[in-house]
């Protein structure tokens, strides 16, 4: 009898242990605020800020200058507003937005995707990607 209750309680832990872990659901309003800090951070042009939101590897490739770069399209003529139609998708380390740009006349620009990794309790920007080309990229 005592072998079965052990069996039992192996495959019982087995089930449990075997499921899904899901993500924690704090991150989702953390990642908002993190997409919204980046955003406000390109729009006003502030390095300080764009870097303290990026990781160490996207600020060693000087990320900050390539971000604004990649928002205002080549010469400059889109006037960014603002990271608009976010999705999100996430798990306890990453964590993908798939965004559109907007300029401040309310056009959209290109489909953008945002990767972002969690650092210690913090979420920074590890990589950025245009996922298809604004009209004139």
């Amino acid at each position: 009898m005592k072998h079965i209750a052990t069996i039992v309680m192996l495959a019982v832990f087995a089930v449990i242990s075997c499921k899904e872990k899901t993500p924690n659901r704090d991150y989702i309003p953390v990642l908002k605020q993190q997409l919204y800090l980046l955003q406000e951070a390109v729009k006003a042009g502030d390095r300080t800020v764009l870097d303290s939101l990026l990781s160490d590897d996207l600020r060693a490739e000087n990320g900050a200058d390539s971000l604004f770069w990649f928002v205002s399209a080549p010469g400059g003529e889109f006037a960014f507003a603002q990271f608009g139609n976010c999705e999100i998708y996430y798990n306890d380390d990453k964590a993908r937005a798939d965004c559109v740009l907007v300029d401040t006349a309310g056009r959209e620009g290109a489909a953008v995707t945002l990767t972002m990794v969690n650092e210690g309790g913090k979420w920074l920007l590890k990589r950025f990607e245009s996922k298809t080309p604004a009209p004139g990229r």
